[in-house]
């Protein structure tokens, strides 16, 4: 004879795993867009509070990742969050309207990791352009 516990635990376990990861993943998301709209209000006045998003991502890179090895990349990859933010929002909206194909998903990939490195090496060789 079964306890009731037993039959809870179960039940528990028998939920589809799939729609737990899908909720999970939402609420991820909108973790992160609730964090870097907020960092990009705190950037925007940047004038009276002295926080560039460069200065916010090297305050806020090691909590959101928390890997010390990685730091500078990190620190950069937050700050084109915080610059660029409704650009990659967009995209990952567009992404849940539709399931894209496999190539598809594979070029928007591209399209983002280019634009991060041109964005970047911009900022590298000619840093009087975007500060």
């Amino acid at each position: 004879m079964r306890t009731s516990l037993e039959q809870k635990l179960e039940a528990a376990l028998s939920v589809d795993t799939d729609v737990v990861q899908d909720t999970e993943r939402k609420w991820r998301v909108a973790t992160l867009d609730f964090i870097v709209r907020h960092l990009r209000e705190v950037a925007a006045l940047q004038a009276r509070n002295h926080m560039s998003p460069r200065a916010l991502s090297l305050c806020f890179a090691p909590s959101l990742f928390g890997c010390p090895k990685r730091c500078r990349k990190n620190s950069l990859m937050v700050e084109l969050m915080i610059e660029h933010w409704p650009w990659l929002m967009k995209s990952l909206e567009s992404g849940k309207q539709r399931a894209p194909s496999e190539h598809e998903g594979f070029r928007s990939f591209a399209e983002v990791r280019r634009y991060a490195y041109q964005f970047q090496r911009r900022r590298f060789f000619e840093p009087d352009l975007l500060t």
